[in-house]
């Protein structure tokens, strides 16, 4: 996945960025609001905790995501501006996404454990 910030515009008197993006998300779903919060940082070097998604969308038959976000320059401002419901979202699809890996991690570790078990049961019956 790749993405590429396609407007970004300064906001001095809310003390943020606003940006529009756009996410190459090619033979995969749409990324979790998490995964976009995780992209933005790394391509503006910024705190995933400063940015706030407003939104992430895919139109229907493409293979791009869409959105806007905020990235505030500091916590306080964010906190008086932003409604606490949009900032819970982002920190949802964090859990959500952390729980997805450790059931696959899981799955992985039953799997491979299954595997040696049918192995050995082999060896037994030579």
């Amino acid at each position: 996945m790749e993405i590429e910030i396609t407007e970004q515009e300064e906001n001095p008197l809310m003390e943020r960025n606003e940006i529009k993006f756009e996410i190459n998300h090619m033979g995969s779903s749409t990324p979790s609001r998490a995964k976009a919060v995780e992209m933005i940082s790394e391509k503006l070097d910024e705190s995933e905790d400063s940015i706030v998604l407003e939104k992430i969308v895919t139109l229907h038959g493409r293979q791009t995501a869409m959105g806007k976000a905020r990235i505030y320059d500091s916590e306080d401002m964010k906190e008086e501006l932003e409604p606490g419901y949009v900032s819970d979202r982002t920190l949802a699809s964090k859990e959500r996404v952390k729980g997805e890996e450790e059931e696959s991690g899981e799955e992985e570790a039953t799997e491979e454990e299954s595997g040696e078990e049918e192995s050995s049961d082999n060896d037994n019956e030579e």
